[in-house]
């Protein structure tokens, strides 16, 4: 089971570092604008989101690379993945409501 859960573990947090740092890019080309929602006033829900990816992305490869045999720090990576591509996609929808010279498809 070790030699299959560190790649996975592995794989899923530079995955998910990847998501999380393209979705700051995307945040802050749109200006750090607040994205579209009813419930989102100011800029600290996205930075929540943000936060809440690099502690859980953290603390889930700790526990899956050094102890791979318990579930724990799998369950952390994949729910790092999951806040992680909340936060893609709302920098995906603040960065398109703003107007760029950047052609974007339609969401």
């Amino acid at each position: 089971m070790a030699a299959v859960a560190r790649p996975f573990a592995t794989l899923l947090g530079v995955v998910t570092s990847l998501m999380l740092v393209t979705g700051f890019l995307l945040w802050a080309r749109s200006g750090f604008a607040t994205p579209p929602y009813v419930f989102m006033r100011g800029p600290w829900p996205q930075v929540a989101f943000f936060v809440t990816g690099v502690a859980q992305l953290a603390s889930g490869l700790v526990v899956a690379i050094r102890r791979p045999d318990l579930p724990v720090g799998r369950l952390g990576l994949l729910f790092a993945a999951i806040v992680s591509l909340g936060a893609l996609m709302n920098s995906y929808l603040a960065f398109a409501g703003q107007a760029t010279s950047v052609p974007l498809p339609s969401a």
